[in-house]
């Protein structure tokens, strides 16, 4: 299949499938060692199943019923289960059909497929001023514009979002200062996009892990199936490669290197 056709229902039900699975496995785990949370909550709090393998809470809310017996069943199936492996066999039998029937009905909104329309800088997206942030701070978040392609496809794609995005916030809000938290301040290809002054703002890891694709976003590749080689590493150790941590840099900083960036005409990782 060519890789300028978007992914297909049928490689969108699979990455749903594994979604699951792995959700389910994560789970467990994290179960194990945090007794006191309880199962339902694991698996509601900590793993991308609710919100982006069953688009439960962007669609129905967590009182949907389904969902809601999802959870009791969890509870009960954990306290039986030998493994997680076990764990996640069944909990994925009994949640087959129900992730069908979410893949087929959401497919064409997928990722992969269509960028959300609150996306309001292509493959970014800022926020309005945020009570937790100081002033002047534009908290923004990342999708794929370019996909079935990586972001980072187009060398000029990402500079110019971020270019657009700073001269629009500083006008609506007067930002200033730009600012993030994700796992891809971790990835050197992403951290080529900023300057010095964002490297030495990187924060600690954040190993609290949350159920948003802060964290899990390094499970979806580009078609907006799923990244086989970030899911085999999490089964081989219990844990995801990447953690999300929070930096920030002014937007005086950032626009004189993405000026050198585009400039030499080259990618942010041979800047």
């Amino acid at each position: 299949m060519p890789n300028c056709q978007v992914k297909t229902p049928a490689e969108h039900r699979d990455y749903v499938r594994e979604l699951v699975r792995i959700s389910f496995h994560f789970a467990y785990n994290w179960w194990r060692e945090h007794p006191d949370e309880g199962m339902s909550a694991a698996v509601a709090k900590r793993t991308p199943l609710c919100h982006h393998a069953l688009n439960v809470m962007r669609n129905e809310g967590e009182s949907h019923p389904a969902w809601q017996d999802l959870l009791a069943r969890a509870e009960l199936v954990a306290s039986t289960a030998a493994d997680a492996a076990a764990f996640e066999e069944t909990m994925y039998d009994y949640s087959r059909e129900f992730a069908d029937e979410r893949a087929d009905r959401f497919y064409p909104e997928s990722v992969g497929v269509m960028l959300q329309p609150d996306w309001n800088v292509r493959s970014l997206k800022y926020d309005p001023p945020h009570e937790h942030l100081p002033a002047g701070y534009c908290n923004f978040h990342i999708a794929n514009a370019l996909a079935p392609k990586s972001i980072l496809a187009d060398p000029r794609h990402l500079p110019e979002c971020f270019l657009e995005m700073m001269d629009r916030t500083e006008q609506e809000y007067g930002y200033h200062t730009i600012h993030t938290s994700t796992w891809l301040n971790e990835e050197p290809r992403w951290l080529a996009l900023f300057p010095q002054e964002w490297h030495e703002n990187l924060g600690p890891r954040s190993e609290t892990i949350h159920w948003h694709f802060g964290y899990w976003g390094q499970l979806v590749n580009a078609r907006g199936t799923l990244n086989r080689k970030a899911a085999r590493h999490l089964r081989e150790h219990g844990a995801l490669r990447y953690l999300p941590r929070s930096s920030h840099c002014s937007f005086t900083a950032m626009r004189d290197h993405l000026a050198g960036v585009l400039s030499r005409g080259a990618s942010p990782q041979e800047a």
